[in-house]
């Protein structure tokens, strides 16, 4: 069966090539690495001022850690929001009040 002019057209409408997609991610993650660099440098500013006297090594390892329990603490929100109000719990109405027929 042959699609018509309309059908085609509706269909590559919002079609993206490879490439395009891909340079589409290469920029996203270029974002996401400009953003992350301009975060660790604030929290760098932050600890070199509660903390003048310390190494570079440490002023680094301290910046490291904060910002990995920032984003794993913005990750756990994001997963948080997203399961809702499950609570993994097994319905046993069923079972406790009614008898099941086999």
């Amino acid at each position: 069966m042959e699609m018509s002019k309309i059908t085609r057209e509706k269909l590559l409408k919002n079609y993206t090539g490879n490439i395009q997609r891909q340079m589409e991610l290469v920029d996203l993650l270029r974002k996401e690495k400009v953003d992350e660099k301009l975060e660790r440098d604030n929290i760098r500013e932050g600890y070199k001022f509660s903390h003048p006297i310390a190494s570079q090594e440490k002023t680094d390892a301290a910046v490291f850690r904060m910002n990995y329990e920032r984003k794993l603490a913005k990750e756990q929100k994001n997963q948080d929001e997203a399961m809702g109000n499950l609570k993994f719990k097994p319905d046993c109405s069923q079972t406790l009040q009614n008898q099941i027929s086999y």
